[in-house]
């Protein structure tokens, strides 16, 4: 994460989680219209908006956490991607 500047990483990670999710959606089990590739960027993208935030509201003097920045973005994760209800 640069400030100022555009992210211009390799999206090592993004591949990790792409590797994951593809199983997920060849068996049935998540939506069948998802991109692995694309969902894989999720999680980073919720770091990075997550972060920016967080960094907003230190700088206007209404501290939060991170972890629950992070927390809440994170959770609406698998009910998007998931093809059944989870009880």
């Amino acid at each position: 994460m640069k400030a100022g500047r555009p992210q211009s990483e390799e999206p090592y990670v993004a591949q990790i989680f792409a590797d994951i999710i593809e199983p997920g959606a060849r068996s049935g089990e998540l939506a069948p219209d998802l991109a692995p590739e694309r969902v894989g960027n999720l999680p980073r993208d919720v770091y990075s908006d997550a972060l920016y935030r967080w960094s907003q509201h230190t700088q206007a003097g209404r501290a939060s956490e991170l972890d629950d920045e992070l927390q809440a973005g994170l959770k609406v994760l698998p009910d998007g991607i998931a093809t059944v209800e989870h009880v």
